[in-house]
This record gives C-alpha cells, sequence and structure tokens, in this order.
C-alpha cells in the first residue's frame, strides 16, 4: 500500500472573525448587560485555568448552580439545581443541541463526560427560558461550546 502526501492548496477565501453571539431569553436584540436574567459567560481562559478539574467542578464554583454529585465516580448519577429548580428544569446544550433527555424520569446528563479541553466557553443563562427552549429550561440554560477542529495543512489519499 502507497500513500502520497502533499501540501494543502492556500484557500482563497478569507477568513472573516464574526461577532460574539449571546444567547438571549427574549426574541429580541440585547446587549447580555441590558438583559433581565443574569447570564454567566465562562471564557476560554478561565476554562484553561481550571485545567484538572471537571466540567462539573467549574460550573460548581458559579453563585446559584449546584451540581450535586459532581465529586463522585464519573458515569454516576449526577443533578443540576439552579436557583431551587431541580434537575428537571435546566436545559443542557452542546454547541446549540440539546444533550439531556427530558423524557428520563430524572434528566440526568453526566456533565463530567465531557472533556474540559474540548471546551471552547460556556454560558449560562438563569432564570427562566421555557418561552425560547421548551419546559426543559424553567430554572436554566447551559450551553457548551466546543473548539473547532485546527485546519488541517496537509491531506493525504489511498
Amino acid at each position: 500500500m502507497v500513500g502520497f502526501a502533499q501540501e494543502k492548496q492556500a484557500d482563497s477565501t478569507k477568513v472573516q472573525q464574526l461577532d460574539e453571539v449571546v444567547i438571549s431569553d427574549s426574541r429580541f436584540e440585547l446587549k447580555r448587560e441590558n438583559s433581565g436574567k443574569t447570564v454567566i459567560k465562562i471564557s476560554q481562559q478561565e476554562i484553561e485555568r481550571n485545567q484538572g478539574r471537571t466540567l462539573a467542578d467549574v460550573i460548581n464554583t458559579k453563585s446559584g448552580i449546584e451540581v450535586n454529585g459532581s465529586r463522585s465516580v464519573a458515569g454516576q448519577n449526577i443533578s443540576s439545581f439552579v436557583r431551587g429548580g431541580n434537575n428537571r428544569q435546566v436545559l443542557v446544550l452542546v454547541d446549540g443541541v440539546q444533550i439531556n433527555d427530558p423524557s428520563l424520569v430524572n434528566n440526568e446528563f453526566d456533565l463530567r463526560l465531557i472533556d474540559l479541553n474540548t471546551i471552547a466557553s460556556i454560558e449560562i443563562v438563569k432564570g427562566a427560558a421555557s418561552t425560547l427552549y421548551g419546559n426543559a429550561a424553567a430554572t436554566a440554560v447551559i450551553n457548551i461550546t466546543t473548539k473547532k477542529p485546527p485546519e488541517m495543512k496537509f491531506q493525504g489519499v489511498f
């Protein structure tokens, strides 16, 4: 079996930097500071400062949020409580896709199973957001944005 590799040709398109997108609790464009909801943004720098911890541990450090069982073994039951609500009322999104299943009895998703090294940022909207996200978002929405893969400079054909 013989493989050939060549340097990838330069892309003629230009990269355009887009503005930051903020999760909103209404259908109107609002700056985060003008929203009536509490929005917590965990940046890439803060995530890098917390290396060696789990995602559940990082989220557990924020006020008004308790991740029950965050220090137990990965894969065990874990619950998220925000502002007195239970884990059935916290919506967890990864890149905008719901990952916890509200049809389950306890709606649990183990946040420790997501590697902290793959996360670019985390946004948490505390407060009711059911009008936009459905009944699973009665007390909070946790939106996890993952890192984009690096652009490959080489390609191979077999």
